[in-house]
């Protein structure tokens, strides 16, 4: 059960993500140049869609391109080593320069994101997650987040940390979990406002489920 929209937008929320020093662990050191590097397609449910033609398994994904799916369907992209994000249903994206972040129009997105370190991302560059209410800068995590609507936005912080701040600046919250902590950020009358939530929409498997496919864990602790 969500919480009931408001009729004001939420407007753009300021997400950055944090790991743990575990987390970044990339299996080597060799650094990967993410301006040419392709990502690809490994998994797809149902129906999906690459830069508007149907998308086929293993087609190469590339920044710019613009990654669609439809009701009850799932796209699954890797890029480097120990990266992968699945776009849920009816999710509409497009993957920024330089696997600089993705630009979520709608829908939701998982990620486990193990090995951003080898692609030079860090302190001073972070992969970022754009959507209609929220901005996303990720160093290294596992999360989820979906836009339920312009007024309201479910963020888990599935491993590692989280910094959530609306755009007044007023609600900035860090958040660190190693088995799921979950927050509304809701737009009220009285302004936006954060309501913690229980587990939704994911679970354990779908986050382990994507971590196997990258040869990586994640390290659950309760």
């Amino acid at each position: 059960m969500h919480f009931m929209t408001c009729h004001a937008r939420l407007g753009a929320l300021a997400v950055i993500l944090f790991s743990a020093a575990a987390l970044f662990a990339s299996g080597g050191t060799e650094e990967i140049d993410p301006a040419t590097l392709d990502g690809e397609l490994v998994y797809i449910e149902g129906e999906g869609n690459l830069n508007g033609e149907s998308a086929d398994l293993g087609a190469v994904v590339r920044p710019g391109d613009r990654v669609v799916t439809g009701p009850n369907s799932l796209a699954e992209v890797t890029f480097g080593r120990k990266n992968i994000l699945q776009f849920g249903e009816n999710t509409d994206s497009v993957v920024e320069a330089a696997w600089g972040g993705v630009d979520l129009e709608r829908g939701t997105v998982a990620a486990v994101l193990n090995g951003l370190a080898q692609l030079g991302f860090g302190d001073d560059k972070r992969f970022q997650v754009s959507t209609s209410t929220a901005v996303m800068a990720v160093r290294g995590t596992s999360f989820y987040i979906k836009n339920e609507d312009e007024n309201e936005a479910y963020f888990c912080t599935c491993c590692g940390k989280l910094h959530l701040e609306p755009p007044d600046g007023q609600l900035a919250e860090d958040t660190e979990a190693y088995h799921h902590a979950a927050v509304w950020y809701v737009q009220t009358p009285d302004g936006v406002r954060s309501y913690p939530s229980g587990l939704q929409y994911h679970d354990d498997d779908t986050l382990e489920d994507l971590a196997v496919k990258v040869r990586t864990t994640i390290n659950w602790k309760d």
